[in-house]
């Protein structure tokens, strides 16, 4: 009985320690409206940003943020209005993953 409220106390609080361990990710569509605002706003920190999507390892979040930015920009294309700006992160976002895998 004893060993098994041990085992049970150290499984409660280790399975918490390692759900943070691993860094949350960010959901794509929001960190690519970020990144939106940066280019709209301060286009400095947008290049610093897309500096770091292509230097990070594994070129996951590059994938990602590519994916989001042609779902972005196929929503775009169907409503009325101006998406000048959403086409152009779309290619920004294809230019960090080529490069990204290029490295």
């Amino acid at each position: 009985m004893k060993k098994s409220v041990t085992l049970f106390t150290a499984v409660f609080i280790a399975l918490p320690l390692m759900n943070c361990s691993s860094a949350p990710k960010k959901d794509p569509m929001l960190e690519l409206k970020q990144l939106i605002t940066l280019y709209e706003q301060d286009r400095p920190k947008f290049v610093v940003q897309k500096q770091n999507i292509i230097q990070e390892s594994g070129c996951a979040r590059a994938n990602r943020l590519r994916a989001a930015a042609d779902t972005l920009a196929s929503e775009a294309a169907m409503q009325p209005g101006d998406s000048d700006t959403i086409v152009r992160i779309q290619m920004e976002m294809q230019q960090a993953q080529k490069e990204c895998e290029a490295r």
